[in-house]
């Protein structure tokens, strides 16, 4: 066929421009697909590194590639790969910083979905445990919508932030909270707290059991756990049992003794209706004893990690509206923390009176103010935090104290505190220097009164620190 001379020239003239078009619509349509998968390539890999011989990442299950992974190098696991151990094998898989996961000797991972966004602190991460046992430490997530998920079977974590040891069979938080369903099983979901572990049986139609406190056993710091490896666990060299029946061997404990803080196991904010309230919580290795607004719990025994507290209108340490409860372990040294909730109490009916009656008879291992304690705590107006007449280099600077019982309002200087009620036995108030209240570098004096519904004034306090915080500059 002949093609005239002008037609040439035309198909020739154009030929390279189309050739970029296509270049150019094929790259948006490739670089679409990586956008919508969330991730680039080299985002779809995490690192491990193998903490003793014994280390191999499955490259393909099916016809099982397999290579070893070298010990104190990083190595790249990319989606479907597994990463597993012999009987002598220990490795650490890395999350996003700080979060990793500790393999114990025979385990399996598979990592089946990876997506990392350094510059906006998203992870979507997704990972099945086959067999053995995993050490999970998670922290930081920081956006919202990241979601790191760990499996086994129709199990699922979740969490944002928590530190979990997980096996088939057993769930064991030891800080943090995790959330824990049971997938094609009604959904069933449970919420696992700190110093709390739940057994489950995923052929059972209920999966869960109860949920338990952790067993009083060996706390050592992650750091021992990863230097020890495998001498940490007791595994024998026999094939680890993925059945659901957890393993009747003491499980050894893992925490972090250099978290110089108090956990609660509720969060600041929360509103309840039932009582007594329970308030529990984990507190430093080295704790000696833990106080409660200033009431010393008598059942917290030195080398304790965990304390139970509880609170009640009969106790006169529970009132309706807001209520502060200020935390403080002693030991070598002195950790304080607040806990901020609404109380709603919901009505009571005879059987609910008769019930939780019977619970406080009975509760004799749970501590509780005596009569006296409370008394004097519903009769004072006093600061308990922080120590008066001490230098505070913070700014903004939370004042806490206790109110007689008859209090109708409280102020301090020419300022009502809005969020006291009456009859409430607990205020706090904030001093900062962007609120006008507080001058750095210099002796604050505040003076604190109560008064009573008919405007009577009942008690009246000084209270003093010197601030040492930076001077804010103000316009």
């Amino acid at each position: 066929m002949h093609v005239p001379t002008t037609s040439k020239r035309i198909l020739s003239y154009f030929f390279p421009f189309f050739l970029i078009l296509l270049f150019i619509v094929g790259g948006f349509s490739l670089l679409n697909t990586f956008i919508n998968n969330g991730t680039f390539e080299q985002a779809q890999k995490l690192q491990v590194k193998a903490e003793t011989e014994g280390v191999e990442i499955v490259l393909n299950a099916k016809n099982n590639t397999k290579t070893k992974a070298p010990v104190d190098k990083m190595y790249g696991i990319y989606n479907g790969e597994l990463l597993q151990t012999n009987t002598t094998g220990s490795a650490k898989l890395f999350l996003a910083s700080p979060s990793y996961i500790y393999t114990f000797p025979q385990s399996s991972l598979q990592l089946n979905k990876t997506v990392v966004d350094m510059d906006s602190s998203y992870q979507n991460i997704d990972i099945t445990m086959k067999r053995g046992k995993i050490y999970a430490k998670i922290d930081r997530i920081l956006n919202r919508k990241s979601r790191i998920v760990l499996r086994y079977e129709n199990i699922e974590i979740t969490t944002k932030k928590a530190d979990i040891l997980f096996q088939p069979g057993l769930i064991q938080v030891l800080s943090g909270k995790a959330e824990v369903t049971a997938v094609q099983k009604n959904q069933q979901s449970i919420t696992v707290g700190v110093g709390q572990q739940v057994k489950f049986n995923i052929k059972n139609a209920k999966v869960f059991e109860e949920i338990t406190a952790l067993p009083n056993e060996i706390y050592q710091s992650a750091d021992v756990l990863l230097a020890q490896g495998k001498q940490a666990t007791e595994e024998s060299d026999a094939p680890v049992d993925t059945t659901t029946t957890p393993p009747t061997t003491e499980t050894t404990i893992v925490t972090s003794d250099t978290t110089k803080e108090i956990i609660l196991d509720i969060e600041s904010g929360a509103e309840i209706t039932k009582e007594p309230f329970i308030l529990t919580g984990t507190v430093p290795a080295g704790t000696k004893t833990v106080e409660v607004n200033n009431y010393t719990l008598s059942k917290f025994k030195e080398g304790d990690t965990t304390f139970t507290y509880r609170a009640s209108r009969d106790w006169k340490n529970l009132s309706s509206g807001e209520n502060t409860f200020t935390i403080q372990a002693n030991g070598e040294e002195t950790v304080t923390t607040s806990l901020d909730i609404t109380f709603t109490p919901e009505e009571k009916t005879e059987e609910v009176i008769k019930e939780t009656e019977e619970k406080i008879i009975t509760a004799d291992k749970i501590d509780k103010p005596e009569t006296k304690t409370a008394a004097i705590i519903k009769t004072i107006l006093a600061v308990t935090e922080p120590t008066e007449n001490t230098n505070i280099s913070s700014d903004p600077v939370t004042i806490r104290g206790t109110a007689p019982a008859n209090t109708a309002k409280i102020i301090i200087g020419d300022y009502t505190l809005r969020t006291f009620k009456e009859n409430d036995l607990y205020w706090k108030y904030t001093a900062s220097q962007k609120y006008d209240n507080l001058t750095a570098g210099e002796k604050n004096t505040y003076i604190i009164t109560a008064f009573d519904s008919a405007g009577t004034e009942i008690s009246s306090i000084n209270f003093s620190f010197t601030s040492t915080a930076k001077t804010v500059e103000t316009e």
